[in-house]
């Protein structure tokens, strides 16, 4: 199944704060039941990927590679860095 992605700004937050919004998030989704056409409840697991810098494109960039090392070490976190 193909994930989907979205992208949040957070003016004036840095990364810590960031985090803990992505958690709070994370945590939110979990508890969330979805129903299966059979009935059957499914949570959905979260990951996200914060950054905090200056530079768009590159806190894009770093969202996006922050967003693959969450998933690819295991899923359901959140993982952040700052731009150079």
């Amino acid at each position: 199944m193909e994930a989907d992605k979205f992208l949040m700004v957070l003016p004036h937050t840095d990364l810590g704060g960031a985090a803990i919004m992505a958690n709070r998030l994370r945590m939110t989704l979990a508890e969330m039941a979805v129903h299966l056409p059979d009935g059957s409840p499914k949570c959905a697991p979260a990951s996200f990927g914060c950054c905090e810098g200056t530079d768009p494109a590159e806190m894009l960039q770093i969202a996006e590679n922050m967003l693959l090392e969450a998933k690819h070490s295991g899923r359901n976190s959140v993982r952040g860095a700052h731009t150079s």
